[in-house]
């Protein structure tokens, strides 16, 4: 599989996975910078395991509400 995708991808990749995830909570992340990114054209295009490295907590930022 690539493991450079774009939102929609990364939303279908991560749902097929067991993961739980909206693309408007992904695009959300993206503009506040806590999943990587980059803007190529009209598409943003990310890398795919950073995005279950985010979603698994692996830079030691647990939500504490």
């Amino acid at each position: 599989m690539r493991e450079i995708v774009t939102v929609r991808e990364a939303v279908a990749r991560a749902k097929a996975d067991g993961l739980p995830v909206s693309e408007y909570a992904l695009r959300g992340w993206i503009k506040a910078g806590e999943v990587p990114s980059r803007k190529a054209g009209n598409k943003i295009l990310l890398y795919y395991p950073n995005l279950i490295k985010y979603l698994q907590c692996a830079n030691s930022d647990d939500y504490t509400a």
